[in-house]
Order: C-alpha cells, then structure tokens, then sequence
C-alpha cells in the first residue's frame, strides 16, 4: 500500500513507531469487503463513490476535522443516520 501511495520508508515508520497509536498526519485509506452476495451494481456504485471522493477531495477536507490522536469528524456535527430497516442502507 505505502509504494501505491508512494510514501516515502521514514514516514510509514514513524506512523507504525507512535506509542499512542494516533494517524494525525497519516494519508487516508478505504477498506471494503466484497462478498459472496455483492453484485455488479454494488462493484460500479463503490468505483463511482470513490470516484466523486477523489474527484472534491479538497472541498471535502474544509469539512473534517483532526483530533489529536488522527481521528476524523465532521465539523457541523453530522453523522448518517439509518432511515431503513435494513442497517447497511443508508441514505446520504
């Protein structure tokens, strides 16, 4: 993953070195986990999310905010809220 990111060997032993475990400063990552059940439809929504992610990335950092230990939130507060029954959907 580092050489993808092209992160430089000093830098991804000072974030595996912390004794706090924080990731303030670390490049993000997105993990997802296909299985038996995921479709086509759901391989070409992820590649469109992560398109438009990548595609406003830097209106997107004016809306997050960093914690000491690298944790990230939201400025305005907001958080998804599950409005089905079903606990994966949620609407954005």
């Amino acid at each position: 993953m580092a050489s993808l990111l092209d992160i430089p060997e000093h830098l991804i032993e000072t974030f595996a070195d912390r004794p706090d475990q924080s990731h303030k400063g670390a490049p993000g990552l997105v993990r997802v986990s296909i299985g038996l059940y995921t479709d086509q439809a759901d391989i070409d929504y992820l590649i469109a999310a992560l398109k438009w992610i990548s595609e406003n990335r830097n209106t997107l950092r004016g809306e997050y905010q960093e914690d000491e230990m690298g944790n990230v939130s939201r400025v305005d507060g907001w958080e998804a809220q599950i409005e089905s029954e079903n606990p994966f959907e949620i609407n954005i």
